[in-house]
């Protein structure tokens, strides 16, 4: 029985050490060591990819990016990418840049930052696996735009009309 319960007490600690270390990565996107996120404009994300040069830098955000959801690998990814990037940017860019206009992010230290990021919790994941699911959310980034434009309209300046509308069925 008492090796049960010392058991279990070291469980309890690795666990509280395991979300300090996650809240202390999850903290470092909001430090002034971080670049600015989400990034808005293709300028920015140049910008921001020089900065990835540095592995440090480099490997502080894929820790930190590694935490922010761990239930499935395309969950992982897809909070990965909003807390990266802006839909507009996604428009302009892809994992792979096969239809033109969009540029290829495949080989840049943008890639390489989500693959990193999401081994952090999930360490099997692999590169195919990755990619599919990185072409994926880019290739969606329109139909985003299109749907936040509808829930603006609807949520926002013209709610007023809308239920004056309905309130007077005419």
């Amino acid at each position: 029985m008492n090796k049960i319960i010392i058991h279990l007490r070291d469980l309890k600690l690795q666990s509280q050490n395991n979300s300090a270390v996650n809240t202390c990565n999850i903290s470092f996107l909001d430090s002034v060591d971080c670049p600015e996120l989400l990034i808005k404009a293709q300028a920015d994300l140049l910008a921001i990819s020089e900065r990835l040069r540095s592995k440090k830098l480099k490997n502080r955000m894929a820790q930190a990016f590694g935490s922010i959801g761990v239930n499935s690998l395309n969950n992982v990814l897809d909070n990965i990418c909003y807390r990266l990037l802006s839909n507009n940017v996604a428009l302009y860019n892809s994992w792979s840049g096969r239809k033109k206009p969009k540029s290829s992010l495949e080989d840049t230290n943008f890639t390489t930052l989500i693959k990193n990021s999401v081994r952090v919790s999930h360490p099997n994941a692999t590169d195919q696996e990755i990619r599919t699911l990185g072409s994926r959310w880019f290739s969606q980034a329109n139909n985003r735009l299109v749907r936040g434009k509808r829930e603006n309209y609807f949520h926002g300046s013209h709610k007023a009309e809308i239920n004056f509308i309905t309130d007077n069925k005419f």
